[in-house]
């Protein structure tokens, strides 16, 4: 279920069913939702090089999560960044930089840092083990490294502060207790295979 909740009016603004096995990088929901000036939060999943200069083609604006595996670029020497050297060298909780996404789509974004306390970052590491473990998997100690900030891509001006461009971040929550409610009262999780 693929589904876009409107945050100021609580609506639902868009849902379509998909094939249980199709990544939700392949949903175009968010991209078909883009207007002019609407604001955008997604997760992960749908984190698409592609999708995002299309949002930002239609003039609407998003906050991401960074994804680790992207390269970013120095928006004034085009040079690539070693994520992981930067945030080590960085001494403050907060800060951000101007960057170019992509080395085939080169979209100008902002990256907003936000370090996490030391036991926050070691419950992430713990549970991206865990998470790896299950699916027969090992993390990367550059990936492992990376769980101790928040890490954010934006295309919103800079009258959004790091703070703002967090707190916004937060909203996107409301999005997993819609689909926690789903599974617990509508047990979605247990009708087994089906189709439409």
């Amino acid at each position: 279920v693929q589904l876009c909740l409107e945050y100021l009016s609580g609506s639902v603004s868009g849902l379509e069913l998909e094939a249980g096995r199709t990544p939700d990088q392949k949903c175009l929901l968010p991209v078909k939702q883009g207007q002019a000036g609407s604001l955008h939060l997604f997760d992960l999943g749908y984190f698409k090089q592609d999708h995002l200069a299309m949002l930002r083609q239609q003039g609407a604006f998003y906050v991401t999560r960074y994804q680790s595996q992207t390269a970013i670029y120095s928006d004034q020497t085009g040079e690539p960044i070693d994520v992981l050297t930067w945030l080590r060298a960085t001494r403050t909780q907060d800060t951000e930089m101007n960057v170019t996404l992509g080395a085939r789509i080169h979209t100008p974004l902002r990256f907003i840092v936000h370090r996490l306390p030391r036991k926050v970052a070691a419950a992430r590491r713990r549970k991206a083990k865990r998470k790896a473990l299950n699916d027969g998997k090992t993390c990367s100690a550059a990936y492992l490294a990376l769980q101790g900030w928040n890490l954010y891509l934006t295309n919103l001006p800079t009258e959004w502060t790091s703070q703002d461009i967090q707190n916004l971040y937060k909203l996107r929550w409301q999005i997993e207790l819609i689909f926690r409610t789903w599974k617990s009262q509508l047990r979605l999780a247990h009708f087994g295979q089906w189709r439409i």
